[in-house]
């Protein structure tokens, strides 16, 4: 869970990328969700563009991109507005938490990361 202004979700972004790629899509998908306005789409696209975060899922939860159709918007997850951001969750391939966590640090970055190396070799 990201937005365009939070300065922590801009610098994780790319740290999370590096790690997709390290994987490889097969191996660590990422969904961004993104609840910046619609009036926002073009400095979103021109944000994932320059920053190479296009092979992600991006999911946006703005009622006006709900209503507009783009085809960024998938699925309701309107229960997670006003939660804040960052905000990352890592899934295992049961479907199951196996690490959320609210904020960024370095610290807990590398926590994560090596929660997602554990996962991925289960």
């Amino acid at each position: 869970f990201w937005g365009l202004y939070c300065y922590p979700c801009l610098r994780i972004n790319p740290l999370l990328e590096q790690i997709r790629m390290r994987y490889g899509e097969e191996k660590l998908s990422i969904i961004a969700v993104n609840d910046n306005g619609a009036n926002e789409l073009s400095k979103i696209t021109t944000y994932i563009n320059r920053n190479k975060l296009s092979e992600w899922y991006h999911v946006f939860i703005n009622k006006e991109i709900a209503e507009s159709n783009y085809p960024g918007y998938k699925g309701n997850f309107n229960a997670y507005l006003g939660l804040g951001v960052p905000r990352t969750v890592v899934i295992d391939k049961k479907g199951k938490i196996a690490y959320k966590n609210y904020g960024y640090s370095k610290e807990e970055f590398e926590n994560m990361v090596k929660i997602i190396e554990r996962v991925i070799n289960e």
